[in-house]
């Protein structure tokens, strides 16, 4: 469903000067560097005019961005999901790979996203911000722009709960949700369509930050072994998510499916790491879209976006 834009893509980029934004200083800037360097080997073995940009604090220099045709930001996080390197690409007038500003600002923060997602009619957990509200146990507690499953704890006791809240006070504001016992789901979201569904199968039960990136952790079954009723729908609530958000070129929805498989929205993320266990590429592979060509397409939308802009 992607052949004609990235046959286009693999022909406008020849001769343009891709820039890779990665590393950061959020608290994911070790995988941001493995997904930039990731991409970055993408095109250079494919041919392309590539170049990485190490975006570590007080070194960004503006005047070699600026050399660039198109930017490729893979970077997680703060300061570089949240809008703010959006927010200078836009500035610099410089075409740029995935959601905007405000997209970016509301979709890292997960409070933000709830709401949204509650006012589309999407289904999710109760939540509150920053305290019990009244949700049963057990619960889980998460920093609001945290990624990668830093900084969450699951609370199965009151006592575990106020412990939680008082060791991740150091994050700044937390969500506080009701945990939703069941089977792990993600949908990537592709230049405008959904991708097949993965069922995430940590070793041990508790999808945390080693099981993430750590090569055999984890089974992931693509497609999911669920009913195509099933994975229409979730595929639809994946769109709406992006939809409510403003989201666009890239993004993952998880989601848990509880016991009735009824399924309940937990986040969305609006750059997916692109590292050898990343769930977005597996996705794009099962729909026949290579990692190379992933990259390209996302590319070619960034440099279609700049042209009518212009």
């Amino acid at each position: 469903m992607f052949e004609q834009a990235i046959l286009k893509a693999m022909n406008d980029l020849k001769g343009k000067k891709i820039g890779i934004l990665m590393g950061g200083y959020s608290s994911e800037r070790e995988i941001s560097l493995k997904s930039g360097q990731a991409v970055l080997e993408a095109l250079s073995d494919a041919g392309y005019d590539a170049r990485g940009f190490d975006l570590k604090r007080g070194t960004l220099n503006t005047g070699a961005l600026r050399k660039m045709d198109v930017l490729f930001p893979v970077l997680h996080g703060k300061g570089g999901e949240d809008g703010a390197i959006q927010g200078l690409l836009e500035w610099l007038n410089i075409p740029y790979v995935g959601s905007g500003v405000q997209a970016s600002a509301f979709a890292l923060n997960k409070y933000v996203t709830k709401l949204l997602a509650e006012k589309a009619g999407i289904p999710t957990a109760p939540f509150a911000l920053n305290e019990r509200g009244g949700i049963p146990l057990p619960l889980v507690v998460k920093g609001v722009n945290e990624g990668s499953s830093l900084g969450m704890a699951i609370c199965r006791t009151e006592e575990e709960f106020e412990k939680a809240i008082e060791a991740l006070k150091p994050l700044g504001d937390l969500i506080v949700e009701q945990f939703i016992e069941g089977r792990q789901l993600t949908v990537g979201f592709l230049a405008g369509k959904p991708l097949p569904v993965i069922e995430i199968c940590p070793e041990g039960g508790e999808y945390d930050f080693k099981h993430k990136y750590t090569s055999g952790l984890t089974a992931y079954h693509c497609p999911a072994d669920i009913s195509e009723e099933l994975t229409e729908s979730l595929q639809q609530l994946a769109v709406q998510t992006a939809d409510a958000c403003g989201c666009r070129d890239l993004s993952r929805v998880d989601f848990m499916l509880d016991a009735n498989n009824q399924p309940f929205m937990l986040e969305i993320n609006t750059i997916p790491g692109f590292t050898a266990t990343s769930l977005l590429p597996k996705g794009a592979k099962v729909a026949g879209v290579s990692f190379t060509k992933l990259v390209l397409l996302l590319l070619h939308h960034a440099i279609e976006r700049g042209k009518k802009q212009c």
